[in-house]
């Protein structure tokens, strides 16, 4: 574990438990198949259209999930695994451009914001095994204070010009980075999801 660029052992563990919490409710509150299994954290007999329909589900109706799943509880999360579950709300699916890889974390650009995001096992260069920038869709969410992604990146097979790099660049130099969601203006917190 590369701690500056990833999540500790002990997170990734809380991130996991809480995110299979919501792949297993959401497959059963929409029945998308009744043989997939979450147990040991493991998608168990599901197929890779199921986990993105999951996934479209889940993070198109996370504040429902969000609510019902923290209420009921039959997870059985502890308190700080609540409050992750809770902050799952605070996520956005888009496309991304992957601009740089940094010793503490990946930047992602968006239409509006720069963001560091935390690899969980492992950094994200190593996930993506490509050099930057690169393109890709993924959820975006906040966890404990900084950002992370849900564990699904899909990277674009498009090769980036070189007009869009040097905007990137120029974006790069002159550009906050946001490092949690929490730093962005309750009134521009419409953009979420």
């Amino acid at each position: 574990y590369n701690l500056k660029s990833n999540l500790s052992k002990k997170d990734v563990n809380s991130f996991y438990k809480v995110m299979y919490a919501f792949i297993d409710y959401t497959n059963k509150r929409y029945k998308v198949n009744p043989k997939i299994n979450t147990n040991n954290n493991n998608l168990n007999n599901a197929t890779y259209e199921d986990v993105l329909k999951l996934l479209d589900l889940l993070w198109g109706n996370i504040d429902l999930l969000s609510f019902e799943l923290t209420k009921a509880n039959k997870y059985n999360l502890n308190d700080e695994e609540l409050k992750i579950a809770k902050d799952f709300v605070k996520s956005k699916k888009n496309k991304y451009i992957v601009a740089k890889f940094e010793e503490d974390g990946t930047i992602f650009a968006d239409d509006k914001y720069l963001y560091k995001v935390k690899g969980l096992i492992e950094p994200i260069q190593n996930v993506i095994g490509t050099e930057p920038p690169i393109f890709v869709d993924a959820t975006l969410l906040e966890f404990k204070g900084q950002i992370i992604y849900d564990g699904f990146i899909i990277p674009y097979g498009i090769s980036i010009g070189k007009n869009i790099k040097s905007m990137l660049n120029n974006e790069l130099k002159n550009t906050k980075i946001i490092n949690s969601f929490n730093e962005i203006a309750r009134s521009d917190k419409k953009w979420l999801k």
